[in-house]
Order: C-alpha cells, then structure tokens, then sequence
C-alpha cells in the first residue's frame, strides 16, 4: 500500500448526521445514483445561528442564487429571513417565484437593458453595477458600486480570482457617486467581491475595514456613502481534522467593532458559508483496481458539482455494504476518463467495493439543477421530497 502523509482528509467511514446510512442506502437504491441530498433542518438551523451570530452589525444578507438556485432550498432561505443576490434576469424570476419581495432582492450585473433597468426600478431592488454600462437607464433608490480595489490597500491576490475590468476604480467613485444622487437616487454604497473560499476569521474584516476608509474619505469630500457592502470573504473550512477550526464568531466580532464607529450600513453575501454544509452528493462505485493506489471508478462526472479542483477540498467517505478494518491510499476517478476526472486523490479509507456508495460532504453549493442527475431534500419532519428527478436509475428498487 502507498505510504503517506497523515493528512486532514484521511477519513473513511460515512458519519454525516442527517441521514443515517441504512437511509442513504435506501435512497441510493430507490432513486439511484448519482444523487445530491439536502438537509432542510439543518438549513434553517444554519441560517438562524448565522443570522443571530452578526445580529444588527449585518443589515441584510443576499444568498447568491447561482450557488444553489433550487426553489424549495431558496424558499427556505427566505422564510428564515435572508435575501437574494441576482445576475441574471432568469435569476431575478426565480427569487420573484420564491417569493422575495423587490426590497429584499440585490440584482448585480455589469450590463442592463432598458426594460430589465424599469423592472428592477418598479420592484424596488437594490442594485449592484459592475460598470457605466449598467447605470444608463432608469435607476432605484438604492445602487451599491463594485470597486475594483481601495488603492490603499495593498491586497492584489484578493482579486486574482475576479474578472479584470469589472468594477469602478477607485478615482472615478467621487464622479459616479454624485451623478448617481443629481438623477434621484436616495442611498449610494460600495461593494467588494472575492470569489475564492476564504477561511481566515480576519480577511473579512480587513476588506470591510478597507471600504469603510474609503466610504469615509469619498463622504468627507462630498460624496456621501450609505452603505457597505461585501460579496463572499467568508466560506467554510472543507477538511474535517484541521488542527484550527475557523470560529466565525471571532468574524462577527470584528465587524461589529468595525461598524459601531461607522455611519453606513452593512450588507453581505456569504451563499458558502450558508448553504455549503447542508447538501451532500452521492456516487456509486463501479470498479476498484487494488494497486499502489488504489483506482476506485464512480458514477459520477467532474461536471456535475462545477467544482475545481475538486480533490483539493472535499471530504469524502465510503458508506459500504461491508466496512472492515484497515485503510487504503485511494484515487476515486469519474466514469469519464481523462483531464479533470478526479473527485480525489490520496484519500485513507477502508478499499471500497463495486456497488458501494462515496458520499462527497459540503457539496450544498454545487448548483444540482445543472446536473441532469436526482435531487432529494429531507424534510424537518423526516419525509424524502424528490426535487428534480434524474435521467436514469441504478439500484434494486430502480422501477418501484
């Protein structure tokens, strides 16, 4: 057997808490694989400690519906009290037929038609531009705009992970900001993305530490600014075993030290921090050839969690139909041969065998509605909802 490191991922048994795994099981075989499952208690939960973790520092918080745009899931989100964050006029439906009200809808983009600009004007909406070419039309009360990066603040890896261009400079906000309350809006903010997973208790704050100098300074000289606004800079650690836990309370201490000196509002779109947790995606193994890694095949494809690079951050553990002792150097590998086919490499666990399920956790933020593939979510009273049914099923009870 290969020999490595002891590593945070080196897990093997099943041991997600909402789903025992004779019910995984069951499901497995019902609906076949692969499937994503999603935890509706442990959602609420979620949104709920969250929400009572930031308290009033946070104004309002905005799910990004492209992270999991699964109705049911987004009605849940909203029922708890957190609004949507759109980019898409199709997005901007959905949040609408999940029953967000326009005041608790953020619509980003960095080009607006004319008709889409009186929609999101009608509906009240907070606007997010991303460029001059989203503010050529009618306006809303409220407009937040993206910066591109405070120039005091030396950070430039923050926003490798962004599209180069998209946002205003920071020498054109004072100009953008007075003509945008000389044609009648009310309330003006900044904005600021990071798209990676971040898991420092402190990068958060230092970026809203960063917009409040700046809002500050642009008020000072006459440009008022309202509000404060950050997209992601707060995710979620996937490793199970690290030796430092990230506490986002330390986060929301911080922040609220930040905003008590502030005269602007907070808003935030955390949508890792929220859903990722509480979905897990479930494949079936094929095959195992038992080398010096052993090369476990699965049902499953790279593209449907449009993750990357996938083995670098997810836990994964077997739920078999007989687990013995011992654990094996592992590479699980999509039923897709070629570049960008692994699901993870290196990984400990006892040596799966064909028919047996590996259960990739923290995947609710892997958009399942763009997978063809069966989603369920488990209910707070314990009863199975099918949310989209798969193509194809596998299992004994496939046809029942």
């Amino acid at each position: 057997m290969k020999r490595i490191k002891n590593d945070p991922h080196n897990h093997c048994a099943y041991d997600d808490h909402f789903l025992e795994p004779h019910e995984l099981t069951a499901l497995a075989e019902q609906f076949g694989t692969p499937m994503f499952v999603y935890d509706e208690k442990g959602l609420r939960s979620r949104a709920r400690s969250l929400l009572s973790m930031f308290g009033s520092t946070v104004d309002a918080h905005y799910f990004p519906i492209d992270k999991c745009p699964v109705p049911q899931l987004l009605r849940v989100l909203r029922e708890e009290g957190i609004g949507a964050f759109c980019q898409t006029p199709g997005e901007l439906q959905l949040a609408l037929d999940c029953g967000f009200s326009g005041e608790r809808i953020l619509f980003g983009s960095t080009v607006i038609s004319r008709e889409l600009s009186h929609r999101i004007r009608r509906l009240n909406c907070v606007l997010l531009a991303g460029s001059p070419l989203s503010l050529e039309f009618e306006l809303p009360e409220r407009v937040l705009l993206l910066c591109r990066r405070p120039d005091h603040r030396e950070k430039r890896l923050a926003f490798a992970r962004s599209l180069p261009g998209i946002g205003f400079p920071a020498d054109e906000l004072a100009g953008q900001i007075s003509q945008l309350y000389s044609r009648g809006v009310r309330s003006v903010g900044l904005s600021l993305r990071y798209d990676g997973n971040v898991t420092k208790e402190d990068f958060l704050p230092g970026w809203i530490r960063a917009l409040e100098k700046t809002a500050a300074e642009l008020t000072a000289a006459g440009a008022r600014v309202d509000m404060l606004h950050m997209i992601g800079g707060l995710g979620i650690r996937y490793r199970r075993v690290d030796m430092q836990t990230m506490d986002p309370v330390l986060t929301a201490d911080a922040l609220t030290q930040i905003m008590a000196a502030s005269e602007r509002s907070l808003t935030l779109s955390l949508g890792t921090l929220f859903a990722e947790p509480c979905g897990i995606f479930v494949m079936g193994v094929l095959g195992v050839i038992d080398r010096l890694s052993a090369l476990v095949t699965t049902d499953a494809r790279p593209e449907d969690l449009l993750l990357e690079p996938l083995e670098r951050y997810h836990h994964i553990s077997l739920c078999g139909q007989a687990q013995i002792q011992g654990r094996h150097c592992c590479d699980i590998v999509s039923c897709v041969p070629g570049f960008g086919g692994w699901f993870g490499k290196d990984r400990l666990m006892p040596l799966p065998k064909p028919g047996d399920l590996l259960v990739l956790h923290d995947a609710g933020c892997s958009r399942p509605f763009h997978s063809p593939h069966v989603v369920l979510l488990k209910r707070e009273d314990g009863f199975i909802d099918v949310l989209q049914h798969g193509e194809k099923k596998q299992g004994a009870n496939a046809d029942a």
